[in-house]
């Protein structure tokens, strides 16, 4: 009798601690973080989750996924990455993205009895580069525009045999496929701001042109 008392009240403790970690997402977005997961593991009760199950990387940054446990004592954890070609993953979790994406990390938490798995997708974007190494790979010349448009405008422009091909109001390229030859303008407000034309992304800021960067 005493044995099913014990298993009763395991059973009731594992699903309060389903219910608030995992059916409850009021308590879990509160503080904005992910999500328990509760696994049954009678008579234990045992809870996995992950720092993030989705992250958003540019080529060659890193970042460390994190694995949190409650009730495992002793675990090994295995990392796995779906496509190497996109994101790599070490054995202590640390992700390093490759090329421009997508692929998912799988964590396989293993203890004596049971495996747990959780993943994490990964998207890798293309990278950010400053102005002078964007003028060193596309030899191209940066400059300040004042009658373009609008005021303040920035110019990326080509050397100066290939000028005038394109508009200057035409943003045509697509992350990737910069050329030498070709135009590409934009403007701003004085301040750091993103603007998408046609898959074009752009970060810059006019305090520095030194601060200058295109995605590519």
């Amino acid at each position: 009798m005493m044995i099913m008392k014990k298993g009763k009240i395991s059973i009731v403790m594992l699903l309060s601690l389903a219910c608030i970690l995992t059916i409850n997402p009021s308590a879990a977005t509160a503080k904005q973080e992910p999500y328990w997961h509760a696994h049954t593991d009678f008579p234990n009760i045992i809870a996995t989750r992950l720092n993030t199950d989705n992250k958003v990387m540019y080529c060659g940054q890193t970042f460390s996924l994190k694995v949190e446990t409650i009730g495992m004592k002793k675990k090994k954890i295995i990392w796995k990455s779906a496509n190497k070609k996109i994101a790599t993953v070490s054995s202590s979790g640390k992700v390093k993205a490759k090329a421009v994406g997508k692929t998912k990390i799988t964590i396989s938490i293993k203890t004596a009895s049971a495996t747990y798995k959780h993943t994490c997708k990964i998207t890798v974007t293309p990278a950010w580069m400053n102005a002078s190494d964007l003028k060193a790979k596309y030899n191209l010349t940066i400059s300040y525009g004042k009658n373009i448009y609008k005021e303040n405008t920035i110019l990326i422009e080509p050397p100066e045999d290939t000028r005038g091909q394109i508009p200057y109001a035409c943003i045509s390229y697509v992350p990737g496929t910069l050329e030498t030859g070709k135009t590409y303008t934009t403007y701003t407000n004085n301040a750091d701001v993103r603007y998408m034309f046609d898959g074009t992304d752009i970060l810059f800021n006019l305090e520095d042109l030194d601060k200058l960067k295109i995605l590519v």
